[in-house]
């Protein structure tokens, strides 16, 4: 076999080989199934990463019923842009369950973003949410993209044990039930208190004005008819005693039988203090 034989054959055998192991690292780094879903395509974990990713991400579906999704990328959508990109682009366009949790990572724009579909909203409050993204906030600060996903997989449990917070309508979409203040919606509803306030004070105005309509001005309240007199003691009773005494001077030129009764009068007088 000449030399030119021998190299076009070695080429051969090697382009064969590195087709037939290009679907394998192609395999292990993108996986879908209905419990889970890992696309790769920032090629940000190894193969062996991917393995131990995907078995967590199994157990995670198990526990929650969800189908977990990692997708990495590197269109370098903006932080804004994130959320609508990767909804609208990327999850619309393929073929992920309507119950999911998908955790983005942007390699070009540095940007991730965490999204929900259908039921699984109902799950995430913002107090959720936050202790996710605080549980890997450590990876993320040191560059640990595999260790960050790991976090946010095994974060799952938590989120779905924590309970639902908000309801959902059959297309999936989130109606928040936000914990709010008694006292403030009590005085958002002012204007059902303020017409029951109004009720009372008419219903008292009409009560009072039918019972005393006759009193006043006109004078025609008939007191024989709406009040009586009733003795129930028949013992009277006196309060004070008094005696008054008036002395009555006589002239001195009367009759003379009259002439010793200066004294009878002076003794008149005398007497009213021993009374």
């Amino acid at each position: 076999m000449t030399k030119l034989a021998k190299k076009a054959a070695a080429l051969s055998c090697a382009a064969v080989i590195a087709f037939a192991c290009a679907p394998a690292v192609f395999a292990a780094q993108s996986v879908y199934t209905d419990g889970y879903a890992l696309s790769d395509d920032a090629d940000l974990f190894t193969e062996s990463e991917a393995t131990e990713l995907t078995d967590e991400m199994s157990k995670a579906h198990t526990a929650t019923g969800w189908q977990i999704i990692v997708h990495t990328d590197t269109y370098g959508a903006s932080s804004d842009a994130m959320t609508s990109h990767y909804d609208d682009y990327f999850y619309s366009e393929s073929r992920y369950n309507a119950e999911a949790v998908m955790l983005v990572f942007d390699t070009a724009s540095g940007n991730r973003v965490i999204l929900n579909y259908g039921s699984t909203q109902s799950y995430f409050s913002d107090s959720v949410l936050n202790d996710v993204k605080a549980a890997m906030k450590p990876y993320l600060e040191s560059n640990d993209n595999f260790g960050a996903a790991k976090e946010f997989v095994n974060q799952m449990e938590y989120a779905y044990s924590s309970g639902r917070v908000t309801d959902y309508n059959e297309d999936g979409a989130a109606t928040e039930k936000k914990e709010t203040n008694r006292f403030l919606v009590s005085l958002s509803r002012w204007w059902i208190y303020l017409i029951i306030a109004l009720i009372v004070f008419a219903a008292f105005i009409l009560i009072n004005r039918g019972r005393y309509k006759h009193m006043g001005k006109s004078g025609t309240y008939d007191l024989k008819k709406n009040s009586q007199l009733r003795l129930t003691d028949q013992q009277d009773v006196i309060i004070d005693r008094r005696t008054t005494y008036t002395t009555i001077n006589t002239s001195s030129g009367s009759s003379g039988g009259s002439g010793g009764s200066g004294g009878s009068g002076s003794g008149g007088a005398h007497s009213s203090g021993s009374f």
